[in-house]
């Protein structure tokens, strides 16, 4: 069995014996694994930067070690335990949990509380944006959209992207992306949608007054220019990460502007029906967003060409063991 694994900022491949689950994992053929943000900026060294390789579709081996359900696999989940668990109310579950695996492999054993059955008999690959579609969802919902609100989406990355899309499903009209790469098929997705594409740099300061909700998937370092620049009362919500993770906030802005500011990660991914049903529904569309993919043993180059900032690159993925 291929895995490839990081080591010191260096991605090797290494050759290991099929994983043997535990009562309670299934053993999971990876088809597919998307590279997430994260993944990248771990391979950077980022300090907060912990998951490796998450975003996985496949199929689950059955008690005739016959791989025939396809699955996706989500990265957290509820503790079922405590007192919101047993209320049935996973969303505010406080001890969730992280699952600890690699797809980037062939196999995995992962717990069984990560698994999720794909009902489609489709082979579609857009099952691997379900996770990343799951945190779209949950930004879109923290900003309270409205069709008549005007929505800014500061990132074209799949996040971003994934946003704008699900503002664009639930009827919002009002919607612009702003970015510093706006080529290329990040601005045909967005005008397949109807929506418009900035270069971030040129129009930001003036255009954010406009917007009574922000969505930002960039880094955090854009934060307090984002802050300097909204218009009172305007509702922000970011899902990022940065090297340096200490970002200076003008409380003072934030306070008389009255600001309404709120993460959206982390978060237990306690139910992704909504995403699934989406990728079955808008697979054409969503196939959009998958640019490239490679091999196992082509990680490096992939992580490599991914450094060099291509504007070509949205979601990649890593190709695991074939049934």
């Amino acid at each position: 069995m291929l895995t490839a694994v990081l080591k010191n900022g260096v991605i090797q491949i290494e050759k290991t014996s099929l994983p043997k689950p535990k009562e309670n994992e299934g053993l999971v053929l990876v088809e597919y694994c998307g590279i997430c943000g994260t993944d990248y900026q771990k391979y950077l060294n980022f300090p907060n930067a912990t998951d490796w390789g998450h975003e996985i579709i496949g199929r689950l081996s059955d008690e005739h070690g016959k791989f025939s359900q396809r699955v996706t696999i989500r990265s957290s989940f509820p503790c079922s335990e405590c007192k919101a668990c047993l209320e049935q109310k996973y969303y505010k579950c406080l001890n969730w949990k992280r699952a600890s695996k690699n797809g980037y492999s062939e196999y995995i054993a992962i717990d069984k509380k990560c698994i999720l059955n794909i009902d489609s008999q489709s082979d579609n690959l857009e099952y691997v944006l379900v996770e990343p579609l799951y945190v779209a969802i949950n930004l879109a919902k923290r900003v309270m959209p409205d069709k008549d609100d005007f929505l800014a989406i500061i990132g074209n990355g799949t996040i971003g992207l994934l946003s704008a899309f699900y503002l664009w499903l639930i009827g919002c009209k009002n919607i612009s992306i702003y970015d510093r790469r706006t080529q290329g098929i990040r601005r045909e997705f967005a005008k397949s949608l109807g929506i418009r594409t900035h270069n971030y740099n040129e129009v930001i300061k003036s255009d954010l007054s406009k917007s009574n909700k922000i969505i930002n998937t960039a880094p955090y370092e854009t934060m307090p220019e984002i802050i300097n620049n909204a218009s009172p009362y305007t509702t922000i919500t970011f899902n990022g990460i940065n090297k340096n993770n200490c970002i200076p906030l003008n409380m003072d802005t934030w306070h008389f502007k009255n600001l309404t500011i709120s993460p959206s990660f982390p978060h237990p991914q306690s139910d992704f029906s909504e995403a699934m049903k989406i990728a079955d529904n808008y697979d054409k569309k969503l196939a959009m967003l998958i640019t490239h993919i490679f091999s196992i043993d082509e990680a490096p180059k992939a992580f490599g060409l991914m450094k060099e900032k291509r504007i070509d690159f949205i979601k990649v993925l890593i190709r695991g063991a074939q049934v």
